[in-house]
């Protein structure tokens, strides 16, 4: 065996050095690689580090230029002006039910013995960008001392309702949840017409009536021919 070996390396003492040749640069490849991979790692970690700071910077310019608005509108111009600024920027909507309701839809059947009305308000990404926080906050209608005053809710003695105030970050919603319904119940909601207009739609007292063997996709389509 050994003389196999010493015969192999005097027939091939070119091939030997040229192996050790290509396994050297095939190291010397590999680490440069190695190296390269770890600067650009750095290089990666210092570019994150310089995208945080600048959106720092960014946040903290937006803030400071928010507040120097702020203190203009409020040198500006008095509290009613500033609280009609704020309504024009401000949308509503309302649901029953989890479903919003249609521009021209005055009746709406439930198959619950609860009904959930939403009434809310959407300050919008777009006024926030626009507006400080606290300028368009004055324009809010949406607290639970004016659920009354916003809508006013028709049922049976024997039936109950709660109302409920909702906050987020884009706006505010106020619950009117009325329970114990029996089949049969209408549920007479109305719209203050100032709201009901700056929602578009256009009659602002809505019937919820309680059937529960009627589906509720199947009672929107033969609600939506009737109006037609």
């Amino acid at each position: 065996m050994l003389e196999r070996m010493r015969k192999f390396i005097e027939n091939n003492r070119i091939f030997i050095p040229i192996v050790g040749g290509t396994g050297a640069v095939l190291l010397a490849l590999l680490l440069g690689v190695f190296i390269m991979q770890g600067r650009l790692g750095a290089i990666r970690v210092e570019h994150e580090k310089s995208l945080a700071a600048f959106s720092a910077a960014e946040d903290k310019l937006y803030a400071a230029n928010m507040e120097a608005f702020e203190k203009t509108l409020f040198g500006s111009f008095n509290e009613e002006q500033l609280v009609r600024i704020a309504k024009k920027n401000i949308r509503y909507g309302i649901s029953i039910n989890g479903k919003s309701l249609g521009k021209n839809e005055s009746i709406v059947y439930s198959r619950r013995p609860t009904v959930a009305v939403l009434l809310s308000e959407n300050y919008g990404k777009e006024s926030l960008n626009q507006l400080p926080r606290n300028i368009i906050e004055m324009g809010s209608i949406m607290k639970k001392e004016n659920a009354k005053d916003l809508m006013q809710v028709t049922f049976n003695e024997y039936s109950k309702m709660e109302n409920n105030i909702y906050d987020y970050y884009y706006g505010n919603t106020l619950s009117y949840l009325v329970s114990d319904i029996k089949p049969g119940d209408i549920i007479t909601l109305e719209i203050a017409p100032e709201i009901a207009r700056l929602m578009e739609i256009e009659d602002n007292i809505i019937e919820v009536i309680y059937n529960k063997d009627v589906d509720d996709d199947d009672a929107e389509i033969e609600e939506g021919d009737a109006n037609d």
